[in-house]
């Protein structure tokens, strides 16, 4: 999955991907099944967001011109060890 990482003016971190349709890929030369070259496999297979998975996976969906892409918070937690 090819994602863009972007930083708030408050510090927020932030992910954005752009949502993937089976009908947007080429087809298959085997089996004319759907296929993703960004993950060079089966869109079935692919690790690029859809419609369908993406909110199942904790991102929301923003449309912006037209296009769909999934968005989330980076929530980075702290470890710290105290004597």
């Amino acid at each position: 999955m090819k994602y863009i990482e972007f930083t708030t003016p408050d510090g927020s971190i932030y992910q954005e991907s752009k949502i993937v349709f089976a009908d947007d890929l080429r087809k298959c030369e085997c089996c004319e099944e759907p296929y993703c070259d960004i993950c060079d496999t089966h869109y079935s297979d692919c690790d690029c967001l859809g419609p369908s998975n993406a909110e199942e996976e904790g991102w929301s969906l923003v449309e912006r011109d037209n296009v769909l892409y999934a968005i989330r918070e980076v929530t980075i937690e702290a470890n710290f060890k105290t004597d």
